[in-house]
């Protein structure tokens, strides 16, 4: 199994990808993979996602360089923006014996494990508001979709992302949310390639998976064999 990072994908573009290998795995044609992302600035609306939870106007999203879109994810309106680690884990749930509850468990645990690794230990699991958070502050967001077993969308991790980002959404439905991260935590920055592959390291662990880096253009050779629609720029 592989995994590849990519900087600054559209969201139309890395969720093509991943469509495409969802597909695939379904198929029995691909055993599962692992997208890394990091993304330009983006507001994405999940399955419970409000359009009135989106706070910034249409003219600041424009001179912002926002985009806005639909999600077919769990959970409501979230923010990705630079400095913030998604992980898209593309796995089918029947051949880990895992069910899909557990396996949003097993993500926020790895999570609190990575973050302990980095040097923060205050990391805990919120059922209710699924999430990582550290003292009432949220530092990561898990947001699934399972389609016939098989999983796709996953989980985003603020490294050091742009603060005002926040500030344009009402996220998860509470108005009083607040976010932090691993910089503010004090924790060891790396670049966020080697975040996601200590992540990934345990996300191998866990469910005994060897999951190995690829070169973004051997990967999407190797996972789809083609081009990806709306990809182009994914092979860069």
């Amino acid at each position: 199994m592989y995994w590849s990072d990519f900087e600054r994908p559209t969201y139309a573009e890395s969720i093509a990808l991943m469509e495409r290998i969802r597909q695939r795995v379904i198929a029995g044609d691909c055993d599962g993979a692992v997208l890394a992302i990091e993304y330009p600035p983006t507001i994405t609306l999940g399955r419970s996602a409000s359009p009135l939870d989106v706070l910034l106007s249409e003219s600041a999203q424009q001179a912002q360089g926002v985009t806005v879109v639909r999600s077919d994810r769990g959970g409501g309106v979230t923010v990705h923006a630079p400095g913030q680690l998604v992980v898209y884990p593309i796995l089918d749930l029947r051949a880990l014996k895992v069910r899909t509850r557990d396996f949003v468990c097993g993500l926020a645990t790895i999570t609190i494990e990575t973050l302990a690794e980095l040097g923060i230990n205050a990391a805990s699991w919120d059922a209710e508001h699924p999430g990582v958070w550290i003292e009432g502050r949220k530092i990561a967001s898990i947001g699934l979709h399972v389609t016939r077993g098989v999983t796709s969308h996953g989980l985003s991790l603020n490294v050091r992302p742009q603060h005002e980002s926040f500030s344009w959404i009402v996220a998860c439905h509470m108005p009083e949310m607040t976010v932090t991260s691993i910089e503010e935590n004090g924790g060891d920055l790396l670049a966020l390639k080697e975040m996601a592959s200590r992540w990934i390291a345990r996300l191998g662990d866990r469910y005994r998976l060897q999951i190995e880096w690829l070169p973004r253009n051997r990967f999407i050779d190797e996972i789809i064999g083609e081009s990806v629609d709306n990809g182009a720029r994914l092979n860069h």
